[in-house]
């Protein structure tokens, strides 16, 4: 059965690190993240209207999908090229 008395430590030895300032900036930046992103989605919605909002939506998701795919793609490129060179390092 888990009790404050155990599970404090536990929680502190996670948050407590030898970068505690690095893991703080980075708590805080995704707090603020969440909390920009949240206010967004609920304001833009309401700014632009139903019927551009989905534009804008489909927009964003298929800039995303985009540069994922380009991204994932450039990827796979330099690791079969980095192979290919590795294999023929190895036979000279």
């Amino acid at each position: 059965m888990y009790t404050a008395y155990k599970v404090i430590p536990k929680v502190n030895g996670y948050l407590v690190t030898d970068t505690d300032k690095d893991s703080l900036i980075v708590f805080t930046g995704g707090i603020v993240n969440v909390l920009i992103g949240r206010i967004f989605s609920i304001v833009t919605p309401r700014t632009l209207g139903l019927f551009q909002y989905g534009f804008f939506a489909v927009a964003i998701a298929t800039g995303v999908m985009v540069s994922r795919k380009l991204f994932v793609f450039r990827w796979k490129i330099q690791h079969f090229y980095s192979v290919h060179i590795l294999c023929l390092l190895e036979i000279f």
